[in-house]
């Protein structure tokens, strides 16, 4: 949303401050991170997503969502953060983000929060 839209940058941040405040705190304390994150280019069929087979209307993210790739080292850290409490996955990758890509920052702000 916010590559195609950039104007869209501040709203989306006012959001997950209202909604996600330790998430905005984190984002702001990893600027550099999260602006090189923001800035990565969008790849469409990336192992990051659910795969597709046959038509792009089934199987594919969900339309305004933004594929992330990992290094398997990256994915690994992913999966321990999400066994660690039952996480959700969406929210363990956040986390794991906006921590520059710490897992023990990651794993401590997800338990505090």
């Amino acid at each position: 949303l916010v590559q195609s839209n950039p104007q869209m940058l501040q709203t989306v941040l006012m959001q997950i401050g209202q909604e996600q405040p330790e998430l905005l705190a984190a984002i702001n304390s990893n600027q550099q991170a999260f602006l090189e994150m923001m800035n990565q280019p969008i790849e469409e069929g990336s192992d990051a997503g659910p795969s597709s087979s046959g038509s792009s209307s089934a199987g594919g993210p969900p339309p305004r969502a933004t594929t992330i790739r990992l290094t398997e080292d990256e994915r690994a850290a992913v999966e321990r953060l999400i066994s660690l409490g039952g996480f959700d996955p969406n929210m363990v990758v956040q986390a794991y983000l906006a921590c520059d890509k710490n897992e023990e920052l990651a794993a401590n702000w997800l338990f505090d929060n």
